[in-house]
């Protein structure tokens, strides 16, 4: 139900429509000369006037819509105005002076007016950022009153008595008229606004207020002319001030085209110069009609002009759209256009490239380095591609090749080639650069009516993914690579509900950790243990470290993962306190935590929520991770040590370094990889090694833990060689936190019934 404002307002509208309706028709129906008619004209130019002013100032049926409507209601009030003037000033009524002066300037106004609302309702409709200018709709006023001259003088009609001015001005209003009708109808049809009973609205008034003028001055006087002309213009305000009241079009806005901006000036050109023509075949032409012509013409060629340029700017927006600019290769929209131009049918290879350590020499040389590697290589790639193949830039150190018309075969030829340039060393600034690529290969033969900007796409990236954790440089999707990469999104969704920043506190429910024990070779009691992050999938069941422990890398979601870990075993720690076990847990840090500034205080917070000695915390750290950035791990590293922690070198003998951080890590213990240690029993090198590591550690001050203990001959010659610790699986495979505290009771009663059969004390717990 309308509120009582809009009631209010409809009913005003519906007045003034009236009043102006019955002005008109009292105009029509007394003599032109009389003081009626003047007073009906000024009633209905003034109901217009006020209407008018309503319009343009009052909020529209759409706010989309509010410049439009602001447009026509003063189109309105110009037309109202004018309308009044020559009821006001019978003087510039007479029949004398055919073109009232209030009614001509009135018109003038008007027709612009409208003729901006029109441009702006098309605008507003289909997006469009210029959709055409006044000087079209001036050009195209022009054609028809020049035509309009040619027609009146070739057949003799009875306007050819009126002066030329007279003549002039109503072939200019009737000009008006028709291209506002045109208009119209253009803006229906562009915008969408063909079921629009506004739009209609003003077509038909227009229509019928153009009919009017010509059928009333080919056939009537000046003083009949004038009176059509005030009706045409009064006939469209009125139709204006009702649309401005009726409910807008709900049809969905329309997207631009090029062609209707084009057409419309090629149409109005084309006419020019049509009547240009035509009136210089006239034998007796009219000067008046050739300048108008001629101006008609030049007006066209201008706007023709603007619309070359336009469309040739557009043309280069789409490019730079569609290409990147670093590299002047094609952007992801570029290859995206490309493969949605593919014919069916039609073979293509897509070849998908990323780049091996551009990360690297990123982050140590800088960004401009970095662009300058991207275009060697970029330049390097394209030279390796035959003419119809498309070099793309997704976005990063990523590229994409696009191999129409390829086989598999030629397409894994090009790879080879692509990669091969890509291992040659670039040389940015002095330096030699050494990279390596990455490459996925997806050919559209077996599509069948997939999409292949999407699907190929995806092929190709799940190839390429296989190819970098495998390093194996290229491969080519399979179905087998499809439910790998299937199931790898379904591992990192998981993995971003249990420890992203949005995850529910039920998404941990799959997350834990297993331990296993750290054994004192000497005494034979188990003197801590290595905490290890393990995860079961909700429906996938288990899923191996080797596998989920690289996504939650990738993901960013080390740091979340640690903390986790962290927590579980500092809670467990306490409780063992508590019970009077003093056991020590050990943590792996990865590079990606060892270089967060919020590692220590999440540290410290940890063990002070716990309420933990540090003393029982080691953190375990790679060489491979103090070199990711070594200034900033070796300072994280000192202030572990100052807060209390145990930092532990882990898998120590396999970096290229190992000797040179000794002395510089503040580390107490020293884990030996196990791959010396499975070695150690039979190959006197390896065990040679491993005794001057565990002599040049106790110097240091350093405990010497071995992993990968699985048999106890190794474990032999380990308290042989006075090392302290051992952990494999010789005592026990890792396992969860309720199966590692029950073995831990069997296993210290073992060794004290060991103790007791042997006549020892037992020892006390560790």
């Amino acid at each position: 139900m309308p509120s009582a404002p809009a009631s209010r307002r409809a009913g005003v509208h519906a007045t003034l429509v009236a009043a102006a309706a019955g002005g008109m028709w009292w105009h029509l129906c007394t003599p032109s000369d009389s003081t009626a008619s003047q007073l009906g004209t000024a009633v209905a130019g003034l109901a217009v006037l006020v209407q008018g002013l309503l319009v343009g100032t009052a909020a529209p049926p759409s706010k989309a819509e509010v410049v439009v409507w602001r447009y026509f209601g003063a189109a309105q009030a110009a037309i109202g105005l004018g309308v009044a003037l020559d009821a006001l000033i019978p003087a510039t009524s007479s029949s004398d002076g055919w073109g009232g002066a209030g009614l001509v300037l009135g018109a003038a106004a008007g027709s612009g007016l409208v003729y901006q609302g029109a441009i702006h309702w098309n605008r507003f409709r289909t997006l469009m950022a210029d959709p055409g200018d006044w000087l079209n709709g001036v050009s195209a006023a022009g054609v028809v009153v020049s035509a309009g001259l040619l027609i009146v003088d070739g057949a003799h009609l009875p306007m050819a008595h009126w002066s030329r001015f007279h003549l002039v001005l109503w072939l200019g209003q009737t000009g008006s008229l028709v291209v506002l009708f045109g208009t119209a109808l253009t803006v229906a049809s562009l915008g969408g606004l063909t079921r629009d009973r506004r739009m209609w609205l003003m077509s038909g008034a227009l229509g019928l207020g153009a009919s009017l003028l010509v059928v009333v001055g080919a056939s009537g006087s000046q003083g009949d002319a004038l009176r059509a002309g005030h009706v045409a213009w009064l006939l469209l305000a009125v139709a204006l001030g009702c649309g401005s009241w009726m409910r807008p079009s709900t049809a969905q806005v329309h997207p631009p085209t090029t062609q209707a901006a084009a057409l419309g000036a090629v149409v109005v050109l084309a006419a020019g110069i049509a009547t240009l023509v035509g009136t210089a075949l006239v034998p007796q032409r009219d000067p008046l009609a050739v300048a108008i012509a001629a101006a008609a013409c030049t007006g066209g060629a201008v706007r023709m002009l603007h619309v070359c340029r336009d469309l040739t700017e557009l043309a280069t927006t789409r490019l730079e759209a569609r290409t990147d600019e670093l590299t002047a290769a094609a952007n992801r929209r570029g290859l995206h256009d490309a493969l949605s131009a593919l014919p069916s049918q039609h073979p293509a290879v897509l070849l998908v490239l990323d780049l091996d350590r551009f990360k690297d020499i990123n982050d140590r040389f800088g960004h401009h380095v970095g662009d300058s590697v991207l275009r060697t290589l970029a330049d390097r790639f394209r030279s390796c591609l035959p003419d119809q193949g498309l070099l793309a830039r997704m976005g990063g150190d990523e590229f994409a090749v696009l191999l129409p018309g390829c086989s598999v075969e030629h397409a894994s030829e090009i790879a080879e080639d692509i990669r091969e340039h890509s291992h040659q060393p670039v040389e940015i600034g002095g330096r030699l650069l050494r990279l390596g690529t990455s490459i996925g290969l997806a050919t559209t033969a077996d599509l069948g009516d997939l999409r292949p900007e999407v699907e190929l796409t995806r092929r190709a990236d799940a190839a390429m993914y296989t190819a970098k954790r495998s390093g194996s440089g290229i491969v080519a999707y399979t179905d087998t690579l499809d439910q790998i990469a299937r199931r790898e999104h379904a591992l990192v969704e998981a993995l971003q509900l249990a420890l992203g920043p949005d995850a529910r506190p039920d998404g941990l429910a799959g997350i834990g950790m297993h331990l296993q024990p750290q054994v004192d070779i000497a005494t034979g009691r188990v003197c801590g243990a290595e905490a290890l992050a393990r995860w079961t999938h909700p429906e996938l069941g288990p899923v191996a470290p080797d596998e989920f422990l690289p996504l939650v890398e990738q993901q960013g979601l080390m740091s979340a993962l640690t903390v986790r870990v962290l927590g579980l075993s500092l809670d467990a720690a306490r409780r063992w306190q508590r019970s009077g076990r003093e056991l020590s847990l050990a943590v792996n840090l990865s590079a990606s935590c060892l270089t967060t500034p919020e590692l220590v205080p999440t540290v410290q917070a940890e063990l002070l929520r716990a309420g933990v000695d540090s003393s029982s915390l080691t953190l375990e750290i790679t060489e491979t991770t103090l070199m990711s950035d070594p200034e900033v791990a070796l300072r994280t590293v000192r202030l572990l040590d100052e807060a209390g922690v145990t930092v532990s070198i882990d898998d120590y003998g396999t970096g290229y370094s190992s000797l040179s951080y000794l002395d510089k890590l503040p580390a107490r213990e020293l884990k030996l990889d196990r791959s010396f240690v499975g070695r150690l029993d039979h190959d006197q090198r390896t065990s040679a090694i491993v005794a001057g590591t565990i002599q040049i550690a106790h110097r240091l001050g350093m405990r010497v833990v071995a992993e990968g203990v699985e048999d106890a001959a190794t474990l032999a010659r380990l308290r042989e060689l006075g090392c302290d610790q051992s952990q494999g699986y010789l005592h026990a495979r890792p396992m969860p936190l309720a199966a590692f505290e029950n073995w831990l009771v069997d296993y210290e009663a073992s060794v004290a019934a060991l103790d007791r059969t042997l006549g020892q004390e037992p020892a006390a717990q560790q």
